[in-house]
């Protein structure tokens, strides 16, 4: 992982991100974001689809928590175009600068791949229905071949890593912060996507924090948009 510098935040950031690449309605419904996943992945933070409590410290977990352990999540994509595309990069911005914790860009190993439409009937590679040869008689009769398009779950994305968990600001445990995440790939023709998604985390010093009695955490509601096929659809609060 590398970072940028806190002289650049905000509005900035999202520039330097966009130059050159761009994030656009026509980027989120080709390479569509879904949803984040927490499934099949065992840490002591509470991670859910939409909000995570991370743990700073807790002496009654064993462990060496001057070198706290990353917290992980899956993301879930769906590629709406016929070529494939290879996940290359992600980066993470707290959208709260008195966070105190640097932006972080990071690769993700073996750039997995989110494959294109495939048709129904032969497995051709497609974009929609259209690309697809039918199966149907002049008459109407038969079936229509459909261009499918897969959910592909990447697993293991570092949403905070133990550098973040070591320097963020102690004022601010306890508070809800919200997160911007920013997904780079690149398809078979070279063309780079990029999509973002919305989190939010609370870090948390409580004894109590990664414990099995620890219920999901109550957070307020936070104003996070995720985009996809270019409409902004708020994440709900959660009570």
């Amino acid at each position: 992982m590398w970072r940028l510098c806190r002289l650049m935040t905000g509005a900035g950031v999202v520039a330097a991100l966009a130059f050159g690449c761009g994030s656009s309605s026509s980027d989120e419904q080709v390479m569509r974001f879904v949803g984040f996943d927490a499934g099949n992945i065992n840490q002591l933070d509470t991670v859910t689809a939409t909000s995570a409590e991370i743990c700073i410290n807790n002496p009654n977990v064993s462990g060496d928590f001057t070198q706290p352990p990353p917290t992980l999540i899956n993301a879930i994509f769906v590629n709406e175009e016929k070529a494939n595309i290879h996940l290359e990069s992600y980066s993470i911005h707290f959208n709260d600068s008195s966070a105190g914790v640097a932006d972080v860009f990071a690769s993700i190993p073996g750039n997995p791949d989110l494959p294109g439409g495939s048709c129904s009937d032969t497995g051709n590679e497609c974009a929609v229905d259209a690309d697809c040869v039918s199966s149907m008689s002049s008459s109407g009769s038969g079936t229509a071949a459909t261009c499918d398009h897969t959910e592909t779950i990447v697993g293991g994305i570092v949403l905070v890593d133990s550098e973040t968990k070591a320097h963020v600001n102690p004022k601010l445990y306890g508070q809800t912060l919200s997160m911007t995440l920013t997904f780079v790939g690149v398809d078979d023709a070279n063309r780079t996507w990029q999509v973002e998604a919305g989190y939010a985390v609370v870090f948390s010093d409580s004894l109590e924090c990664g414990t099995t009695t620890l219920s999901t955490p109550t957070f307020l509601y936070l104003d996070t948009t995720i985009r996809a096929h270019g409409i902004a659809c708020k994440i709900p609060s959660q009570n």
